[in-house]
């Protein structure tokens, strides 16, 4: 089983990498309406939507929706969230052979570095992450915990806050609405609602919900307040590593681990984690400066259920 989360979730990252590229080239070539009022770039994201490409896009998005949603529902949150560390390796093969830029040295080997460390720390997962088991009120405290991380995400979104605590604060959205979104997939694949109470079953949903949106907004004005590259390295990596910490201290999937065992997960955590930055750093786009359609062609923002990367740097990243 945890081999079929394992797949499931690799697809996914795939499809959100391609998905997002071919949404982000739809909207960047697009025919621009005049001006630059909101009214203006909503009737160019309109336009953009007409697009084949932008609906395939849409489509491929969909199914890594889906293919995420099973996966967490087939393996623990620990074991399937940091799988989605691989859409940005994708992403940046994707660019270089869009972009007709041969990868040098120093991408190959983050590339190679990034994709060996997350593989070690699934592989160290496997055999330490053992399968969801609720006790008591853990349910009802996990929706609880995703709402307030959802009304302090609203809160950032609307204060003057910098750019990197937004980027943090959608990360913490995105990785604990993973989490939730893990307990609800389980639950159905094994009993469907009932396996839950149902006070905990509606406070979850209403989390996943409420929180997916928040994030999805917080991740907006990040991209309003700073570079795009940061916010999906930012993204990248703090989402697996709240999806991780909640999995662990609050889902009790690595009580079997032991302390040789934790010290090899983080290590491999730390890998993926300096090869992520370093893939944004060297991502080809980055390299070339903007594309032609006005906006650099950026990497998934989210690998997780609520893909807010779908038109993510339209802005050009101001």
């Amino acid at each position: 089983m945890y081999l079929t989360a394992i797949s499931l979730a690799v697809f996914a990252a795939l499809f959100l990498a391609l998905g997002t590229h071919l949404q982000h080239h739809a909207v960047a070539t697009a025919p621009r309406a005049d001006g630059a009022s909101v009214g203006a770039r909503m009737r160019g994201l309109l336009l953009a939507a007409r697009s084949p490409l932008w609906l395939l896009g849409l489509a491929l998005i969909g199914a890594e929706i889906v293919l995420n949603v099973l996966a967490l529902g087939l393996g623990p949150v620990a074991l399937v969230q940091p799988l989605g560390m691989l859409s940005l390796v994708a992403a940046v093969v994707i660019s270089a052979f869009v972009l007709r830029r041969r990868l040098g040295l120093a991408p190959l080997a983050a590339l190679a570095g990034t994709v060996l460390a997350v593989g070690l720390f699934v592989g160290l997962s496997s055999g330490y992450a053992r399968p969801l088991v609720l006790e008591g009120d853990t349910a009802t405290r996990l929706g609880g915990l995703i709402l307030v991380f959802t009304l302090l995400g609203a809160g950032i979104a609307v204060s003057s806050a910098r750019h990197v605590m937004r980027v943090v604060t959608a990360g913490v959205l995105f990785g604990s609405v993973a989490s939730g979104a893990h307990v609800l997939a389980h639950s159905f694949l094994h009993g469907g609602p009932s396996a839950l109470p149902v006070a905990a079953w509606w406070t979850l949903l209403a989390g996943v919900a409420l929180g997916s949106a928040a994030g999805t907004w917080v991740v907006q004005t990040a991209y309003a307040s700073g570079p795009p590259e940061t916010v999906l390295a930012g993204l990248t990596v703090v989402d697996p590593i709240v999806a991780v910490t909640i999995g662990a201290g609050v889902l009790g999937e690595y009580a079997g681990a032991t302390p040789a065992g934790s010290v090899a997960l983080l290590g491999t955590a730390a890998a993926a984690i300096a090869g992520v930055f370093a893939l944004a750093r060297l991502h080809p786009s980055v390299q070339a400066g903007p594309s032609p359609g006005g906006a650099a062609l950026a990497a998934p923002a989210a690998p997780v259920l609520a893909s807010a990367g779908t038109g993510e740097s339209t802005d050009g990243g101001r």
